[in-house]
């Protein structure tokens, strides 16, 4: 699921990874307020995941990446968090930019695209006691509505992944993209091969010596599962895989 996703000017959908499902922005057919960077609120991609795609796809094994997007720059309004996903799509008429000029910041967002410096373009943004409240109620949006989601679930997956693509560099002497990796399992067999290297039951980040590279995760991934299951692993790549050109 990848809910900013859709067709436009130069711009095709692609399934890179061919998964035998997808579900990108016009197939949530989201009608309801228009909130922020990816439009579709967190919790309503999440519930239509759940209760309107999931149910038709029977017994067989799943996995499913869903992209979220609601704390996504620049984070001027969150969506409300509510007891029924559905009640998102009366939320109010999204707007549309034909019936409506963009605000000189979205103007000024867009055009910073086009902006290329010899740093990374995340780099320029400097925290502010604004944004920093901002961001942080965004990233608290983000963990609320994938924790209801979880616990709202009947038979909840054998393991969740929550992580990001990136971070922008909100802290101090942060320069880099690296992001906390979040692994949730009630199979605590599952949950030590994470702890081996490097993970702790806890909200606060590990150390940074314990880093990988996101390369390297579906290794690690590996690992776990098969020490779980009591078969010997193989080579933990922190690193990933490169392929010889």
């Amino acid at each position: 699921m990848r809910p900013k996703d859709k067709a436009r000017p130069g711009v095709e959908l692609v399934n890179h990874f061919e998964f035998t499902d997808t579900v990108f922005h016009e197939d949530l057919d989201y009608r309801g307020k228009s909130y922020g960077w990816v439009e579709i609120p967190d919790q309503f991609a999440l519930g239509h995941i759940r209760d309107v795609v999931l149910p038709t796809l029977g017994d067989t094994p799943e996995f499913v990446f869903a992209h979220l997007g609601s704390s996504h720059i620049p984070w001027d309004e969150l969506p409300p968090v509510v007891d029924d996903w559905t009640t998102l799509q009366d939320s109010g008429r999204r707007r549309n930019p034909k019936d409506k000029a963009l605000t000189d910041k979205e103007i000024k967002f867009q055009l910073g695209r086009f902006k290329r410096d010899a740093e990374v373009r995340l780099r320029r943004l400097r925290p502010t006691a604004e944004n920093l409240d901002d961001y942080r109620a965004a990233i608290q949006y983000s963990l609320e509505v994938v924790t209801q989601h979880v616990l709202s679930m009947d038979t909840p997956p054998d393991l969740v992944v929550v992580m990001g693509d990136h971070q922008p560099p909100m802290y101090k002497n942060s320069d880099d993209f690296s992001v906390p990796v979040h692994v949730l399992s009630k199979n605590e067999a599952l949950l030590q091969g994470f702890k081996d290297r490097g993970f702790s039951s806890s909200i606060l980040y590990s150390r940074r010596r314990d880093r990988i590279r996101h390369e390297g995760f579906f290794s690690l991934l590996v690992a776990a599962m098969a020490e779980a299951q009591g078969v010997s692993p193989p080579e933990f790549r922190r690193a990933g895989i490169e392929v010889a050109k």
